[in-house]
C-alpha cells in the first residue's frame, strides 16, 4: 500500500474547508485503489491528510491530479507526497488489529502494549486476513 500524504494551511474558516471537502471526498474514495484516507485539522489554520491505496500507481495518480488540477479555493497546498504504508492498524473491522509486511495481527488490549504484544493470526478461512 502507499499514500498521498498532504500538508496545507487554510484561508478560510474551517466552514469553507469542510464545504470544499464535501466535494472533495466522494471523488477521491471512488478513485481506483482507494482503501482510506482521514482529512485532519492538526492546529488553527493548518491541516493534514493521509489518502491510502492499494498500490503506488493509485497514490501516484492522485499526486498527478493534485499538482495537475486546479488549485482548492479553501487551503493552500504546503507539501504533498507519496510514500509507502509500513503499518497500519484498524478497529473496524470486527477487532483490534493491524498489518505489519503483509500479515495481519491481532493487538493486545490493555495499557502497557509493546510490540511483543503483538500476535499472528494468519489468514481467515475468507481469505481476508487474520481469522
Amino acid at each position: 500500500m502507499h499514500a498521498v500524504a498532504v500538508d496545507a494551511t487554510f484561508k478560510d474558516d474551517l466552514s469553507g474547508v469542510k464545504a470544499e471537502l464535501d466535494q472533495l471526498v466522494p471523488r477521491v474514495s471512488a478513485a481506483p485503489g482507494f482503501v482510506a484516507a482521514y482529512w485532519i485539522s492538526i492546529a488553527p489554520g493548518k491541516g493534514t491528510s493521509v489518502v491510502v491505496f492499494e498500490s503506488e500507481e493509485a497514490a501516484q495518480a492522485l499526486l498527478q491530479t493534485i499538482q495537475s488540477g486546479p488549485p482548492p479555493t479553501s487551503v493552500t497546498t504546503d507539501r504533498v507526497e507519496v510514500g509507502e504504508v509500513l503499518a497500519h492498524a484498524s478497529t473496524r473491522s470486527g477487532g483490534d488489529r493491524c498489518r505489519v509486511d503483509g500479515k495481519d495481527w491481532m493487538i493486545a488490549r490493555w495499557a502497557n502494549a509493546t510490540p511483543q504484544h503483538l500476535r499472528y493470526r494468519g489468514p481467515r478461512a475468507d481469505g481476508r486476513g487474520a481469522g
